[in-house]
Formats: structure tokens, C-alpha cells, sequence
């Protein structure tokens, strides 16, 4: 999509942001439980369902592959499996943040974003956080900087 049709095309969005979106705030809270400055965040007060679940202690696929690997329930190779998962989990949501990302730099530059956001600073700080916690994750693997970071918009039209 060209930038100035994503531009008309955003103007009907009514402000509709992706940070009110309450499949991705599922799929990030079911990874793990957010922090609490994220989970106090706009992002996640603006899902109210997805954050009521979380503090009425949803289970998480962290919490369960933390007590797995902890109690000893699997041999070697299938320790080797769940984390080669995981982490190959985690490594396909980074690579979607980091698309989103770049496509917002793309389109908005150094715009704001939709739903009163903050738009590109905002996506550059969430793609950082970590997926799990209980399979650690390379240090580059949540390092995404990206040289699009200072794309302003005569450079974003191109």
C-alpha cells in the first residue's frame, strides 16, 4: 500500500488503534503475565477483558513451561523441544512486532499514532519486551533496534 492511500485509508479508522487490540493483548497476556507498568498501561486498559483476565490469574504457557522445566517432568530431549519451541514462538512474535514497526515508521513517520498513541516511539518500546521469561531468550533476540527508528516523512513517502 502506497503511504498517502494508508493515510486516506486511516482517516477511517475513527481511531481505532492496534494498541486496542484485544486479540494481540490476548496472545502477549497468555505468553506471559505483563508487567505491571504494562499491565496498568493504556494499552491494557483499553482491552478491559483481556485485563481482568489476567488479574483474575490467567494461566500462561510461561507458567507452565517454568513449572515443567522445574519439577523435572521431561528427559533431556524433550527439555530440548519444548525450549527450541518456545523460543521459536518468541522469535515469531519479535519478528512481528518488528514488521508492525517498520510498517508504521513506513506510513506514519513521526506521526501520532491512532486511539491518541504516541505511534512509532510507542511500537519501538513494546517490540523490546520479552516474551517469556522462563527460556531465556538471546540478549540480540530482544535488541530490535532498527535504523528505520529515524525515518522522517520525506524519507517515509519514498
Amino acid at each position: 500500500m502506497q503511504v498517502e492511500s494508508f493515510r486516506t485509508f486511516r482517516e477511517f479508522t475513527d481511531g481505532a488503534s492496534a494498541i486496542q487490540s484485544r486479540n494481540y493483548k490476548l496472545v502477549e497476556s497468555l505468553c506471559r503475565v505483563p508487567d505491571q507498568d504494562r499491565l496498568d498501561s493504556p494499552a491494557y486498559r483499553s482491552t478491559p477483558e483481556v485485563r481482568m483476565r489476567i488479574l483474575a490469574g490467567q494461566p500462561t504457557l510461561d507458567e507452565a513451561c517454568s513449572a515443567a522445566l522445574a519439577d523435572d517432568r521431561f528427559g533431556a530431549q524433550d527439555r530440548e523441544l519444548l525450549t527450541t519451541a518456545m523460543l521459536g514462538f518468541a522469535g515469531a512474535l519479535r519478528r512481528w512486532r518488528q514488521t508492525h514497526y517498520r510498517i508504521a515508521v513506513r506510513m506514519l513517520g513521526t506521526r501520532s499514532g491512532t486511539g491518541s498513541t504516541e505511534g512509532t516511539p510507542y511500537l519501538s518500546s513494546v517490540r523490546k519486551i520479552p516474551v517469556f521469561r522462563s527460556v531465556a531468550e538471546a540478549p540480540e533476540a530482544t535488541d530490535t533496534t532498527d535504523t528505520t527508528d529515524h525515518v522522517n516523512e520525506g524519507e517515509a513517502a519514498a
